[in-house]
């Protein structure tokens, strides 16, 4: 499992998801949350892409299908510019 999880943080830091309004003509969040629902939907789980703002969009994540509480996780998905490590 520690190699999966491995492997798909390698893959979501790969995806250039600077902030368009702090870099601009960055790529902004699209290509991330495209990623994040692809890999959810190939994992079992439902998931859409939601976006008041087009050009700020998030996803939603559902496991399950029943009325039991839930683990629930948020995360953001664009990233700081700069050259920082």
């Amino acid at each position: 499992m520690t190699a999966d999880v491995v492997a798909l943080l390698r893959e979501l830091v790969a995806v250039d998801s600077a902030n368009p309004s702090l870099v601009p003509g960055a790529a902004g969040e699209r290509a991330i949350a495209g990623y994040v629902e692809r890999w959810a939907r190939d994992n079992g789980l439902s998931a859409r892409i939601v976006a008041p703002d087009p050009a700020r969009p998030s996803v939603v994540v559902r496991g399950g299908g029943g009325e039991a509480d839930a683990p629930c996780c948020s995360a953001a998905t664009s990233t700081p510019s700069g050259t920082a490590r």
